[in-house]
């Protein structure tokens, strides 16, 4: 290439006029803000000869390596180097007038710590709360969803269609026993009257009747201890509206973010009662932690209530299989022919919460001890 004294002149003395027009653009006052936009437009209508839209040069070190030359080329000349060095900074000049601060650096993709709600992969659960034992094999669980997750971090440890929207039938209770806490007094009598015992109500082994009257805590230990479907509609109806009680219910559901979650009525022998094992994780959680009296009535193996008709006491046994247990830290069981069996159930275990799920089983207590099972022989705590 040929190039001329008068050309590289020509872009110094280009240079000093830039390094002019940024003294004085520095020392003038902005113009008032109705003008901005006009000016602005202005500048740029006169800011665009030819030799200020050069394209980015191929900036040619002063020293290049032989490998930076490929074959049939040749090295620059000292005048090539010298005008690209000239051109380079010159670019940099109007560059910078222009330049605007350049975005944070995006979060990369492969986080260290397992997100809420996800599966672990047996790859990535060096990060968890618990990491593997030896080489994990999924177990065979026989139920429509199921899950298995540290309740406080909400890491996954196994899942069957956790995302699955199912009839959760009993479990229902958990939420109509959070929405009845906010009655004014637990300890109000509440009487018993027809319209508290569903028709399509079919359990046997009823231990409460039309007519008599119980404190509304005893109808709460009736509805989570045996599962009572009267004592939750006696509690949905003493709050003064059943309707209003099951938007209460729902609103509940919305404000925790249990998007898949819907509440028909208060007792779960609706079909419309539906969740699915992702959101009943979540609702766990949040009972755990805020309301932990419902969780301690589910746990105990037998509880009395008060008949106050007759001062007769009533002792009713834990319908759930787990009761008692030392490692057993509270659940709910639930049941219907459309819903099949499902329960929740939270255990204790290297002293962390652990939460089963399995919806629509033929054998909850069953599929659910083999679930933790699997879990305590292959997974220890992270330490």
């Amino acid at each position: 290439m040929n190039f001329t004294f008068e050309k590289i002149l020509f872009l110094a003395v280009m240079l000093g006029v830039t390094a002019m027009s940024s003294r004085f653009g520095a020392a003038r006052q902005d113009p008032p803000a109705a003008f901005v936009a006009d000016e602005f437009s202005v500048r740029q209508s006169r800011v665009t000869p030819p030799v200020f839209m050069l394209s980015s040069p191929t900036v040619v070190s002063a020293t290049p390596s032989s490998a930076s030359v490929g074959e049939g080329e040749t090295d620059p000349s000292p005048d090539e180097v010298a005008l690209a060095d000239l051109e380079a900074t010159l670019l940099g000049e109007l560059a910078g007038k222009e330049k605007t601060a350049s975005p944070p650096p995006r979060e990369s993709a492969a986080r260290a710590t397992v997100k809420e709600g996800s599966l672990v992969p047996t790859s990535t659960l060096q990060a968890a709360v618990f990491r593997p034992v030896g080489v994990v094999s999924e177990p065979k669980v026989a139920a429509t969803a199921a899950l298995l997750a540290d309740l406080t971090t909400g890491e996954q440890y196994f899942g069957l269609a956790p995302l699955k929207r199912w009839p959760i039938a009993s479990i229902t209770k958990l939420m109509t026993a959070v929405a009845a806490f906010s009655l004014p007094e637990q300890k109000a009598k509440i009487a018993l009257t027809e319209a508290d015992f569903p028709p399509e109500d079919t359990s046997i082994g009823k231990k409460l009747a039309a007519g008599e009257t119980y404190t509304a805590s005893d109808l709460m230990t009736a509805m989570l201890v045996v599962s009572s479907n009267e004592a939750a509609e006696a509690l949905a109806n003493q709050s003064g509206n059943r309707s209003d009680f099951i938007n209460r219910l729902n609103g509940l559901a919305a404000a925790w973010g249990l998007d898949n979650t819907h509440f028909g009525d208060p007792t779960g022998l609706s079909t419309t009662n539906q969740s699915n094992a992702y959101d009943l994780r979540r609702l766990a959680t949040k009972i755990f932690n805020e309301y932990p009296q419902v969780f301690s009535e589910t746990r105990r193996k037998q509880a009395t209530i008060t008949n106050l008709d007759y001062q007769e006491r009533l002792t009713l046994q834990n319908i759930n299989a787990f009761a008692g247990d030392p490692t057993f830290l509270g659940g709910k069981t639930g049941y219907t022919e459309d819903a099949g069996g499902n329960l929740l159930s939270i255990f204790m275990y290297q002293k962390r919460p652990i939460v089963v799920i399995v919806l629509g089983t033929e054998d909850r207590f069953g599929e659910t001890e083999k679930l933790f099972a699997w879990f305590r022989s292959n997974f220890t705590l992270n330490r």
